[in-house]
């Protein structure tokens, strides 16, 4: 349907495209995006917010009843992918994700986001890192305190969480077509002394 952004209070869920790595391995069991679905919209009925669902903008194919499941799943609206996910974004309670960039997008647009895998970026400001319908609750419940108190996530919170993203990552550089040789082996150089530091914890 087309959205009506104006008037309904809604949480966002763009899925994401299969196979990828945001869903095969690191979104877990919710590699099935339909439990993340219908985990989160009854609990969000509970609290008059709907479970906007828009599918992914280069998806291929799926099948028929992935979409027949989430048609049938109170409270989810199925949203035209005519609509620009910027908009819906912008005025959305809340996002969701298994584990994709959504989760980096909502908090730098200043909106919380529920998180069901575990992507990497789960620990940033308004990250709520959700697996069962208790944790569901308890972060609409904290969004919604938020929003009554006024808090919101401050475009610094959003910087000072990059910043410390990016002073504890290695950059890595694929060995494509005209990338630069010196760069590929230095970032084979930081991937095998990370793995020798994470071996080397573990025994």
């Amino acid at each position: 349907v087309t959205p009506d952004m104006e008037h309904d209070r809604y949480v966002l869920f763009l899925t994401h495209l299969t196979p990828e790595a945001t869903t095969l391995p690191q979104a877990g069991v919710f590699v099935e995006q339909e439990l993340c679905v219908q985990l989160l919209a009854p609990v969000l009925k509970e609290y008059g917010i709907k479970l906007y669902v828009k599918e992914h903008f280069v998806q291929p194919y799926r099948m028929r009843t992935f979409y027949e499941d989430l048609k049938n799943t109170d409270n989810v609206v199925l949203v035209s992918s005519d609509a620009e996910s910027v908009d819906l974004l912008e005025h959305c309670v809340a996002a969701a994700t298994p584990a994709g960039t959504v989760s980096i997008e909502a908090p730098a647009n200043g909106k919380p986001v529920f998180v069901f895998g575990h992507g990497g970026f789960e620990h940033g400001p308004g990250i709520y890192q959700v697996g069962n319908e208790a944790q569901c609750r308890a972060a609409v419940e904290d969004i919604l305190e938020n929003e009554r108190q006024g808090r919101t996530i401050t475009a610094q919170e959003g910087r000072n969480y990059f910043q410390a993203f990016t002073d504890t990552s290695i950059c890595i550089y694929s060995p494509i077509e005209g990338a630069d040789p010196q760069k590929v082996e230095q970032s084979r150089q930081e991937i095998v002394k990370l793995a020798v530091e994470e071996i080397r914890k573990a025994f």
